[in-house]
């Protein structure tokens, strides 16, 4: 019966921690504003999120400037007057004036989302990048030459993230992980401490501990290649997806630093009273 316990310890122990801590931070990045707003803060000096925010912006901006009367006297027309304020555009993602507002919308937009996962709002999610479009207005305004067109710039329509079907599986899925979750955590606790009272000795019980975490830990990697590794980065959006990934991500990788000096840490030990407790041979008169 001991090595029975002793040998469930030791696999939960390895499996465990991976799910808990993995559960515990979905859940925190998909409920907690606050949280999400400090990892994903980042995002607002992301080059491929700045890209792609100039691009959905000009393209609205560009579908109304050849409607400006002051357009077709500039040179070049349009199309010339469409890179000019393109050109402002990437000055302005640069700016703290755009961080500001890009870190409004982020905070905006998944208060939403954490409202919809709560299940008080059943609405399709949208993003509403109308700051950012403000921004580039009064930037361009401030531009004499490119003055006249500011009001082509007009704010996009809120990009849909989630429909209503969408969302009732994020709020189920979110549900799930809010289960996993409330087992995970002290059933990953309860593994270790089954560990350490199973084995022969304390000092086994923390070489064992100090290995089943190491195990977890590399897990963790493991899944983190994975995941990683299953987004595509073709398309227009490719980089885009692959910067979020890496920047909401960024939180496990000093949990994974962590993880192996925990689990050094514990071999060591166990090594440390192993040897100190080892029986010594009765000296020789």
């Amino acid at each position: 019966m001991r090595r029975t316990l002793a040998a469930l310890s030791i696999v939960f122990a390895c499996l465990l921690p991976t799910v808990a801590l993995t559960s515990w931070w979905a859940y925190g990045q998909a409920t907690d504003t606050a949280r999400f707003a400090r990892t994903a803060a980042p995002l607002a000096t992301d080059d491929a999120v700045q890209r792609q925010v100039v691009d959905e912006v000009i393209a609205v901006a560009g579908a109304r400037l050849a409607t400006v009367p002051e357009v077709a006297a500039m040179p070049g027309g349009a199309g010339a007057a469409r890179a000019r304020v393109r050109d402002v555009a990437e000055v302005l993602v640069r700016t703290q004036a755009y961080r500001d507002a890009w870190r409004a919308v982020q905070r905006t937009g998944h208060a939403r989302l954490a409202a919809r996962l709560n299940g008080d709002v059943t609405a399709p999610l949208r993003l509403d990048l109308a700051p950012i479009a403000a921004a580039l207005r009064a930037r361009v305004a401030q531009t004499p030459a490119l003055a006249p067109v500011a009001d082509a710039i007009v704010d996009p329509e809120p990009v849909v993230l989630l429909d209503r079907a969408e969302v009732r599986r994020a709020r189920q899925a979110t549900d799930t992980v809010r289960l996993v979750r409330g087992i995970a955590i002290p059933a990953a606790v309860l593994a270790l401490v089954g560990v350490l009272l199973t084995a022969p000795s304390l000092g086994a019980g923390l070489l064992r501990a100090g290995l089943c975490l190491g195990v977890a830990t590399l897990l963790l990697v493991g899944a983190d290649a994975l995941a990683r590794g299953s987004i595509s980065s073709a398309g227009d959006t490719g980089e885009l997806r692959l910067a979020v990934y890496d920047v909401l991500t960024d939180p496990l990788h000093g949990w994974v630093v962590g993880g192996l000096v925990a689990a050094v840490a514990l071999v060591a030990a166990g090594a440390a009273v192993m040897a100190l407790t080892r029986p010594r041979p009765a000296p020789a008169w």
